[in-house]
């Protein structure tokens, strides 16, 4: 499976073949292209089905690259250009990213609700507390449970301590 650092790794090199591919005059006829953009394609499909959110949505998939259109849309050399720093933006974006902020969160990750409200269980067991009560919150439990214990054995040493206790205790 792939992974985000493997992602990165992966797209650098396609980020810097652009500049190889802007002198294409076939553009999106040209095989060296076609090649490009399908390893670009197969890397963005495969980082998405591992549950990748991208920090920009990439619209290489979405983009004429000079392409004949019956639709009225740009054609030609300069579209070509325009679609590959289009990408090529998009890419150096996702690059940054990942040297600024590091892996992002995966989808299912994000998607979690962060405030969403606990419905207290009808049994507290302590399998449902080791699931739901934080791990710092246990340390500070246990920290307590030993300052106490700690504390309780040192004042039943002390002689004062134990002089004020027989005072109530005596018959």
């Amino acid at each position: 499976m792939i992974t985000y650092e493997g992602f990165i790794a992966d797209l650098r090199p396609l980020l810097n073949e652009i500049a190889t591919l802007c002198d294409a005059k076939a553009t999106h006829e040209d095989p060296t292209f076609r090649r490009w953009r399908n390893d670009l394609q197969s890397l963005l499909r495969q980082i998405k089905q591992a549950g990748y959110e991208l920090p920009c949505v990439v619209h290489s998939a979405d983009r004429y690259f000079g392409g004949i259109s019956n639709f009225g849309q740009p054609t030609g050399f300069r579209a070509y250009q325009r679609d590959l720093d289009d990408t090529a933006n998009e890419l150096r974006v996702v690059i940054d990213a990942y040297q600024r902020y590091g892996e992002p969160l995966r989808i299912g990750a994000m998607r979690s609700p962060l405030n969403a409200e606990l419905k207290a269980p009808q049994i507290v067991t302590l399998a449902w507390l080791w699931d739901h009560v934080p791990a710092k919150l246990w340390v500070v439990a246990l920290s307590a449970l030993v300052a106490a214990f700690s504390l309780g054995y040192f004042a039943a040493t002390m002689s004062f301590v134990s002089k004020f206790v027989a005072l109530f205790t005596a018959r």
